[in-house]
């Protein structure tokens, strides 16, 4: 190996740090990209991991569990429309729920209680697609 001068020693170094700075934006938002995106935060009386507020589902998560679909119409459709996604006992089961109630909030804030009894009276479902 050849002996380097400080100047070029330098500037290898501040070559590196600009490759290192340029070159991080984009590893950053590729891992971005390539992490899923959490669509759903269960918190309460779940069996969450030590430390962790709540329990955390992606889309491929929820699409691994049992898949349920149903059709009806609604305001917002022309005629019946069918929507699928996983019921919601599989989801209480999944995270070990207890308690009597569930508050849900959507992205909009729109919140809502039901019994969690309802679950297993009921198939309700957390649809993720329409169509």
């Amino acid at each position: 190996m050849l002996p380097m001068n400080r100047q070029c020693r330098r500037r290898l170094l501040v070559g590196a740090a600009l490759g290192l700075a340029t070159g991080l934006p984009m590893w950053a938002q590729a891992q971005e990209a390539a992490a899923p995106k959490v669509i759903l935060t269960v918190t309460g009386n779940v069996q969450k991991p030590p430390g962790a507020a709540g329990i955390d589902f992606d889309l491929p998560m929820l699409m691994k569990l049992p898949q349920h679909s149903f059709t009806t119409k609604t305001p917002w459709y022309n005629g019946p429309e069918t929507f699928s996604g996983v019921l919601m006992r599989d989801i209480m089961r999944q995270v070990g729920a207890s308690g009597s109630r569930l508050l849900v909030v959507a992205l909009n804030d729109y919140t809502s209680e039901i019994p969690i009894e309802d679950f297993d009276h009921y198939d309700v479902v957390l649809a993720l697609k329409r169509g």
